[in-house]
């Protein structure tokens, strides 16, 4: 199984530049607009890029209700 890699960011483009340079690594993904919804699929994932300046929850503010 490929480990899943969360894609929160507010930024369509950012998500998709992201998901662009980490396909070819074999990589799946789930994306996340907000720190709401990052914070929904966090457990079915492997790895989180959280952007810092997000609507709702910051990134910043998702780790630490992760913790």
């Amino acid at each position: 199984m490929q480990p899943t890699i969360l894609l929160a960011d507010d930024s369509t483009t950012n998500r998709a530049v992201l998901r662009g340079c980490l396909t070819p690594l074999g990589y799946q993904f789930r994306e996340a607009k907000d720190g709401f919804e990052a914070l929904a699929q966090a457990k079915e994932t492997d790895l989180m890029l959280l952007d810092v300046m997000m609507p709702g929850l910051s990134g910043l503010e998702v780790c630490q209700r992760l913790r």
